[in-house]
């Protein structure tokens, strides 16, 4: 029997009966019953909780004196006098199995089972799934089943599922048969969790619905009304307001972040990492969100102030969210904010140039070098030179393309980004190390992190896990002699120390140009020129300074170039992109020829 999870009220418009809340189906009793309201009794009403057993194979009960064989484990159980008539009657969650050869069982679904006396039997009156998706593999870590009222219980379960973790939270009618009256389930990094309370005073159990994401939660309160639960409008912002971080906190990136990402959940249902259904399907439409605009202003600020203005002029993209409440006069603070950075003009000129053929492993490899302004070493097979002003090449010499220490023992192999921060990871005669070399790992709360994985084997990952990959602006450049790793991060350049066994050598410290760059690096004119790939085009920077050369002049988005260089003076850069060179030279656009007299 397919999940049945009502559809929440939170966007005008209907469709087929299917899709109605229960109470608006068939004149609002799809099952000919009385819905069930003791605002009198609730007053009073002492709430009830389950006893769990998570761990166990009890498909015997014995409730009260009388025995209830259940056919499949009980999970979550509990007794009260649910139709006051002096009885008590019970609630059970059970969770179903299916046989299969040579196998014990697999999990194969949830279901709320309401009981009710007869004489002294229990007898099962009705039963209300939980969502397919809560099935196929999954364990249940943890679960609370509670009566709210002598009327309404409350249901969370939180379960690890071959594609991660995922939550469910429900409040609903004891029945029979039990149903649920609001739901949720979230997945990924997004978290959900209820509580259940008359927060207005009305003798009816509300609901607050918990959503949480990195270590940050919004809610939503649902008020039990006769037509159906309607959400509180404060809600989400009034939760999402104070979680608005300082600009200047040591943190203000992740939790600005943290935050849009979690009103987009919110509003939304979907974001990389993570989704979220209300009802049985995806969130509705929020209203505009002054929280999450100030967010915006916040992590666009600081990453302004920070030099990574590629990261900012992405983040400038949320404005285009629907419902992000920031206001003409803030948002055009922000473009001159970065419009003040972003003011390098060049005029780019794109070529293609010939076929390379370079080693496929590991993924990090310098193959191109600039030897002059003219001139590109290329470490293909053969080698060859090719000369930027004439597109012609020519027999070079070989040289090591990959990033090997100067002794030769130790390989880098490429970067990760791991629960902690960014590492290099080290080949050093046939061990493997990790060298921490930025700080900022993956998202708190992130499903790789949960039970202490070190790595998050992105391989096995469904399609909706998104583990992210390394920060665009941090690159590996080479060796140092005698032995640290050459990091650009962002506008900064740092060496890390490694020692002999390839492990951590000592403690990083800053360089400053004109530091002896590693060759085929993607800098040039001593450090100040910088050249950086991204979906949007080709970013250069110097100094303080950046242009945006957008992908449709530059032939096409750079995020998939390899290998970038940056000529010695700065004026060109140089990448491979499906099997060729392709070189973009860089001038200042020409000045303005003084009209005669």
């Amino acid at each position: 029997m397919p999940a049945r999870v009502l559809l929440i009220v939170l966007a005008a418009g209907c469709c087929g009966d299917d899709e109605l809340p229960p109470w608006e189906r068939d004149g609002g009793r799809p099952d000919g019953r009385v819905a069930t309201r003791h605002s009198d009794a609730a007053a009073d009403f002492t709430p009830v909780d389950a006893v769990t057993d998570l761990a166990g194979a009890r498909t015997v009960l014995t409730l009260g004196g009388a025995e209830v064989r259940l056919g499949s484990a009980a999970r979550a159980w509990l007794e009260a006098d649910v139709d006051g008539d002096g009885d008590d009657d019970a609630l059970i969650l059970v969770e179903e199995t299916t046989e299969r050869e040579g196998d014990a069982g697999v999990a194969a679904g949830l279901k709320l089972v309401a009981y009710r006396r007869d004489g002294s039997e229990l007898a099962a009156v009705g039963a209300e799934p939980l969502p397919e998706e809560l099935a196929g593999g999954c364990t249940l870590d943890e679960t609370r089943l509670r009566l709210e009222a002598p009327a309404a219980f409350s249901l969370w379960t939180r379960m690890r599922c071959p594609d991660g973790p995922r939550s469910f939270a429900a409040i609903g009618e004891v029945g029979p048969p039990p149903r649920f009256r609001f739901a949720a389930r979230a997945d990924g990094e997004a978290r959900v969790s209820i509580a259940a309370s008359d927060r207005d005073g009305d003798g009816q159990v509300d609901g607050t619905l918990s959503v949480g994401l990195r270590g940050a939660a919004a809610e939503i309160v649902y008020l039990d009304r006769a037509a159906g639960p309607s959400v509180d409008p404060a809600t989400p912002e009034r939760s999402l307001a104070p979680l608005v971080p300082a600009r200047r906190a040591p943190d203000a990136i992740s939790r600005a972040r943290t935050l849009i990402d979690l009103r987009a959940l919110l509003c939304g249902g979907q974001i990389d990492g993570g989704h979220l259904w209300l009802g049985g399907g995806p969130a509705r439409e929020c209203r505009p969100s002054r929280a999450a605009g100030r967010a915006i202003s916040v992590l666009v600020g600081a990453l302004v102030e920070a030099g990574r203005i590629p990261e900012a002029r992405e983040a400038m993209g949320a404005l285009e969210m629907q419902g992000i409440a920031l206001g003409e006069e803030g948002r055009s603070a922000l473009e001159r904010k970065l419009a003040s950075r972003v003011d390098l003009v060049l005029e780019p000129t794109h070529t293609i140039g010939p076929a390379v053929q370079t080693g496929a492993s590991p993924p990090l490899r310098r193959s191109l070098r600039f030897l002059d302004d003219d001139r590109i070493a290329v470490a293909s097979t053969p080698p060859f030179t090719y000369f930027v002003s004439s597109g012609q090449s020519a027999p070079g010499e070989p040289f090591e393309d990959r990033v090997l220490s100067p002794d030769g023992r130790r390989l880098v192999l490429g970067i990760a980004r791991i629960c902690t921060g960014h590492v290099a990871s080290l080949a050093t005669e046939g061990d493997f190390s990790t060298i921490p070399i930025a700080s900022d790992g993956l998202p708190a709360g992130h499903p790789g992190c949960e039970h202490g994985a070190a790595v998050p084997d992105s391989a096995s990952a469904a399609p909706h896990q998104v583990f992210p990959g390394p920060r665009a602006d941090l690159d590996i450049l080479g060796w140092r002699a005698p032995g640290g790793l050459v990091v650009l991060d962002g506008p900064k350049l740092r060496e890390v120390p490694v020692d002999d066994h390839g492990e951590p050598g000592g403690r990083p410290h800053d360089l400053t140009p004109p530091t002896e760059l590693p060759p085929g690096s993607p800098l040039g004119a001593g450090g100040r020129r910088q050249a950086l790939g991204s979906a949007a085009g080709l970013w250069v920077r110097d100094g303080d300074h950046w242009a945006l050369l957008p992908a449709a002049s530059v032939g096409g988005p750079w995020s998939e170039v390899r290998a970038i260089a940056m000529s010695p003076s700065g004026d060109a850069v140089a990448g491979i992109r499906a099997g060729h060179i392709e070189v973009v030279t860089l001038r200042a656009p020409a000045a303005p020829v003084p009209a005669g007299p």
